[in-house]
């Protein structure tokens, strides 16, 4: 530990906004990793050289990147203007070193503040922490606090609802209180409350006297309650840098005539076992699950290759499937590519299977068959069609209007909130299944125990919501076993996603979301069109659509989908009062992201984090570089459709621990055809993992062929990519394809050739984004054309997969060596 002295001594030629009057300036200090509460120097009114020579005084750990955040205010009755704000990294300070430093603070140079700043080595013992390099966990205590209440005369009554607040800023429970309701008398006896927080941050516990009143209003079936309050007392009663001196101490608390309460407080230091798992390798289930799988992808490739011998376990390509984002054309699009690879008995040779939004319905599908891929697709293709020429406008009836608010309900219940990406989740349900589906992640992992099917990994990125998704994406991955952020080497158990952790550990656990809420959060860029039609349907309005449609600019497709398609038209939204009632409110008052408990909140960000090469270094104006502000601080995650940052999903694929070889990449997106695998290829320069250069200069997109290779033919740790564009090329001319020698079969007849034309192209396409419901014609063409394109380009696969074993033994015998 060390002890931080921050002196601030004054401004120089401070000019105000308000051109009439001098600034009341005064200085908010900020170091979060020391203190719960910001502190603040005195106001200095009506003058631009303010002095204060006041002085702040904190213990830090050292193992911790500590910034200190000043803020440069003017006072002012309505709001506190702010001029400028300056970050200073305090770990740069060396122990017995006084810096001193003036700041420029404005537009002009001469607008100066000056600070001093004096680090000292504390005579505290040092405590032990658990690090993975990125995220630090450090000891947290369980303080209780028991509340002995006096019993009052027995014709003291409650004249209103009141409550009893007891607030410890920054702990997890940050606030918990008791209620006496109106007209009972106040009856003695003791409660409770625990608080967990971090025992080397300074707190202090607050108690407060609330009055409530409610107001009960009807808005048809539904009564809803608005609730105001008013601070009757409020008495500071601890601020200390360490409540554990404090064990078995009491003092009583003055709140008001007849009120006075008895506070005691006793801590414990919690578990030391994390439940967050820190570190940057894979998963033991991910390596069992390997070493299963690739004893079986080596018998496969063996015999696909022709080779003669059988490959040893170091010399077995890692073969990625990646599916992009699309909507219901991305999922009927990859079944069509898995049902090529099947044809091609190449299925047994993919270690892992990537998907980004629609990609995800096909997934989820198979995968609750734990035996999927050795079995015949055209079962499950079938099934899908059928799912996806039902017709959708039942998603709206009053029968599902109410299961919507049964799910809300019971949603609130476990204290969650539901968004619009959860109530799209359950549309999707619907479109997927037409009833409830009982299903969760982490049952899929039954189709991975014996390495019999690839190893699946859905996507998702953590966002702010005024920041664009291609400028601050972070990458989180879903698993049957593990969820988790690489950037942060932070992952935890599929079945305990949502509930509620602190500084690494698992304060309350909650059930496992069932995977359509997944759905609805792999989706999400989808929840714009359901806003939109309910918006113009109800004439309100969400705060939330404005900065979806700009985030949706970075998707490849021009048109996200109706709900209601050009089919069902004449179908009109009928339902209770009360239903629509709320419903309305629903969709103004909610936020579209998916809103998850955070199983980083508390956790602190080590000093030297930034040599990780997940986070970025080259903008100096980039969150990463203000370690305050990370997600970690955060009590929720914001996750949306990783197609807000790159529709697909390679990013998560190529990290360095899962050594992929191969990927073959599906492209199912509307647009351009190569702009998710070039910022795919952004992420990778960014964060300096192996990746081959996508050069499309001489491609010509409205020419495209069916497969294009993209490999660095020098450097054998870079993966080979195959990259499938959406495209309708020689299926056209072609009913069979050409491979291994064999003449394609031409079509011949006007029925042949009709099924021939599939239209991947044109704005009347029946596979245009906004349509999420095909005719079975329509389907069965897609699916076709899929299958086609990947079963057409056998050598080029089997290309790729000879250069990966040949790439392998190059680099074994550049170890050797």
């Amino acid at each position: 530990y060390y002890n931080l002295s921050v002196r601030i001594i004054r401004g120089r030629n401070i000019s105000g906004k308000d051109l009439l009057s001098k600034p009341d300036c005064y200085i908010s200090l900020s170091l979060p990793t020391a203190t719960a509460k910001g502190d603040k120097t005195k106001v200095i009114n009506n003058s631009c050289n303010p002095v204060w020579n006041e002085a702040f005084h904190y213990r830090i750990q050292s193992q911790i990147k500590n910034v200190l955040d000043l803020s440069m205010y003017d006072n002012d009755v309505l709001h506190d203007d702010l001029f400028s704000q300056i970050s200073i990294d305090v770990n740069q300070i060396k122990a017995g070193e006084k810096f001193q430093h003036t700041f420029h603070v404005g537009k002009k140079k001469d607008e100066v503040l000056e600070v001093e700043l004096v680090m000292e080595k504390s005579p505290d013992p040092p405590t032990e922490v658990i690090t993975n390099g990125v995220l630090v966990a450090c000891p947290i205590l369980c303080t209780e606090v028991t509340v002995n209440r006096e019993k009052a005369s027995p014709n003291q009554k409650v004249a209103s609802d009141e409550s009893l607040v007891l607030k410890v800023n920054g702990a997890f429970e940050e606030e918990q209180k008791n209620t006496y309701k109106a007209g009972l008398g106040l009856l003695g006896g003791r409660e409770s409350f625990i608080f967990h927080r971090t025992k080397d941050i300074d707190t202090q516990l607050e108690v407060e006297r609330m009055c409530l009143t409610t107001n009960p209003h009807e808005t048809g079936l539904f009564t809803q309650v608005s609730q105001n309050t008013a601070k009757l007392k409020t008495a500071i009663i601890y601020k200390v840098s360490s409540l554990t001196a404090l064990n078995d101490q009491e003092r009583k608390v003055p709140l008001g005539k007849g009120r006075n309460v008895d506070i005691e407080v006793q801590n414990k230091v919690c578990s030391k076992d994390l439940d967050v798992r820190l570190n940057f390798d894979l998963s033991e289930d991910e390596k069992n699950f390997l070493e299963k799988r690739l004893a079986q992808v080596a018998c496969a490739m063996t015999k696909s290759l022709g080779l003669n011998g059988s490959l040893d376990h170091e010399e077995v390509p890692v073969v990625a499937v990646v599916g992009s984002g699309g909507g219901t054309r991305a999922m009927t699009s990859l079944y069509g590519s898995l049902l090529g690879l099947q044809k091609l008995d190449l299925l047994d040779c993919i270690t892992y299977i990537n998907g980004v939004s629609g990609s995800t319905w096909c997934m989820s599908t198979l995968y609750e068959d734990a035996d999927w891929s050795h079995k015949q697709l055209q079962d499950p293709v079938f099934s899908a069609q059928n799912c996806v020429s039902r017709k959708k406008a039942g998603a709206f009836s009053p029968e599902h209007l109410y299961y919507y608010y049964n799910e809300k309900t019971s949603k609130k219940l476990q204290r969650q909130k539901m968004t619009i990406a959860d109530l799209w989740g359950l549309i999707i349900e619907y479109m997927l299944y037409g009833k409830k589906n009982p299903e969760k992640l982490s049952n899929q992992k039954e189709a991975v125990l014996h390495g019999q099917n690839p190893y699946p990994i859905y996507t998702a990125v953590n966002i702010r919501d005024h920041m664009d998704g291609q400028n601050f994406a972070e990458w989180c991955e879903f698993t049957p076993h593990e969820i988790g952020f690489p950037k942060y080497g932070a992952f935890i158990r599929t079945e305990n996603f949502n509930s509620e952790f602190f500084m690494g550990r698992m304060i309350r656990k909650c059930p496992e979301p069932r995977i359509c809420y997944l759905l609805g959060l792999w989706s999400s860029i989808f929840s714009m069109n359901l806003i939109e039609a309910w918006t113009v349907t109800t004439k309100s309005s969400n705060k939330w659509l404005n900065w979806l449609k700009k985030a949706k600019e970075n998707s490849d497709d021009d048109h996200l989908p109706y709900i209601m398609d050009n089919t069902e038209s004449k179908y009109q939204l009928i339902s209770p009062p009360g239903v629509t009632s709320y419903f309305k409110d629903f969709f103004t008052d909610r936020p579209a992201i998916g809103e998850y408990y955070n199983f980083l909140h508390g956790l602190q960000i080590h000093r030297t984090y930034k040599k990780w090469n997940a986070f970025v270094r080259s903008k100096a104006d980039h969150p990463d570089n203000y370690p305050n502000q990370l997600t970690p601080s955060e009590r929720k995650l914001h996750l949306v459709d990783s197609g807000f940052a790159c529709n697909n999903g390679i990013p998560l694929v190529v990290r360095p621990v899962r050594n992929v070889d191969v990927i073959l990449s599906y492209n199912y997106t509307w647009g351009s055809q190569f702009k998710a695998l070039k910022l795919a290829e952004k992420h990778c320069v960014e964060c300096q993992i192996p990746f081959p250069k996508i050069d499309v200069s001489e491609i010509n997109e409205a020419n495209l062929k069916e497969c294009y290779m993209f490999m660095d033919k020098d450097d054998p740790r870079v993966p080979i990519v195959l990259h499938f564009p959406l495209v309708n090329d020689t299926f056209r001319h072609f009913k069979a394809p050409v491979w291994g020698g064999r003449v394609g079969i031409q079509r011949c007849s006007a029925e042949e050739n009709a099924e021939g034309k599939v239209d991947v192209r044109s704005r009347n396409s029946p596979y245009r984004t906004r349509n999420i419901t095909y005719t079975p014609q329509d389907f069965d063409q897609l699916v076709s054309l899929q299958c086609y394109n990947v079963t057409n380009n056998r050598d080029s696969i089997l290309e790729a997969f000879r250069l990966a074993v040949d790439r392998r033994r190059l680099r074994l015998a550049s170890s050797g060596a």
